[in-house]
């Protein structure tokens, strides 16, 4: 179970550019980890760059607001919201290939295909293992960019203490 951090006793401020912004270097920079690990991405490295740091903007910034301004900000509450919102990614996928061969084919054409696997706008029909592949890949950025964004944010925290 998640414990709430203990109260913040600095004076509240809704989070702003610089506590929330990083995220979208961070989430690219995890995925260009990953990306170099893996050696048989699916798309390209300049794309799974520019859309990690889409899906960080549109699914993970409202999360990290969210959690900064409730004062959520242990690594296990960060990590934790970081794949839930990562998690969001290939639910919008699939259900906008699905819905795009409904329209393209009808309900018959619709079924039939996704018998066969899932519809990936712009990559095509992938098996579905490979499918769950690519949810446990979101969550594994989405988590690892949410623990990054934690220890960055204690470590800027203390350097700032250090120097005061």
């Amino acid at each position: 179970m998640l414990v709430p951090d203990p109260p913040d006793p600095s004076p509240t401020r809704p989070p702003g550019a610089r506590e929330l912004l990083p995220l979208l270097l961070i989430a690219p920079a995890v995925t260009g980890v990953l990306w170099w690990i893996d050696r048989t991405p699916v798309v390209s490295f300049g794309t799974a760059l520019a859309v990690a740091a889409g899906v960080a903007g549109v699914f993970g910034i409202p999360p990290l607001y969210w959690a900064l301004d409730h004062g959520r900000t242990s690594m296990a509450w960060l990590a934790s919201l970081g794949a839930a919102a990562a998690a969001f990614f290939p639910l919008v996928l699939i259900i906008t290939g699905m819905a795009g061969q409904l329209l393209l084919g009808g309900r018959r054409y619709a079924v039939m295909v996704i018998e066969r696997g899932a519809p990936i706008p712009g990559v095509g029909q992938v098996f579905w293992s490979s499918f769950v592949g690519l949810v446990v890949l979101c969550v594994s950025i989405g988590a690892a960019s949410g623990a990054v964004y934690a220890i960055a944010r204690q470590r800027v925290a203390w350097w700032n203490r250090a120097g005061a």
